[in-house]
């Protein structure tokens, strides 16, 4: 596969989960909107680290506090520090097994809640405690199919075209 398809592909990835990101959900939902952004940073980063580094996550979190109006660097700062720790895991995340793969995940993501959680107190903004960790739960039932769809994506893309005789 060429380095522009996978270019292409990223950008279009992460600009398909900004916008899930901001797209408005119903009330009664929008606790529970999972990160889209984030999820599709930690996947690149596991899955194809030398595509998309640590500088496409702080990319990311800069477009979220801009498309959020947050603290400039707040997403900024913790979907980077989530990038560098998934980019450290991704050789051993390969030997895992599904479900502990989930886990991981699910970890990578409570690392940036937790980091989300901590700068927001730090900067005087009052967070409710239960509803800061709802997101949670949606990630871990959307993860599944995000990575199955990247991967689906990902094979078409890098698949080779037959060739004639």
């Amino acid at each position: 596969m060429t380095r522009w398809k996978y270019a292409l592909t990223l950008f279009l990835s992460l600009t398909a989960a900004l916008t899930l990101a901001v797209v408005p959900v119903p009330v009664w939902l929008h606790d529970y909107a999972p990160d889209w952004a984030v999820m599709t940073v930690v996947w690149w980063n596991l899955h194809r680290p030398n595509k998309a580094s640590v500088g496409v996550g702080w990319l990311t979190g800069l477009a979220l506090d801009i498309l959020r109006f947050t603290t400039l660097g707040l997403h900024a700062f913790a979907t980077t520090a989530t990038s560098y720790f998934a980019v450290r895991i991704n050789l051993q995340f390969r030997m895992f097994a599904v479900v502990q793969k989930i886990l991981i995940v699910l970890l990578l993501l409570a690392i940036y809640r937790i980091i989300l959680f901590w700068i927001s107190g730090l900067a005087g903004n009052a967070v409710s405690s239960p509803a800061h960790w709802k997101p949670l739960l949606a990630d871990l039932l959307v993860w599944p199919w995000l990575n199955a769809l990247m991967h689906e994506i990902l094979r078409r893309i890098e698949a080779k075209p037959a060739t004639e005789n």
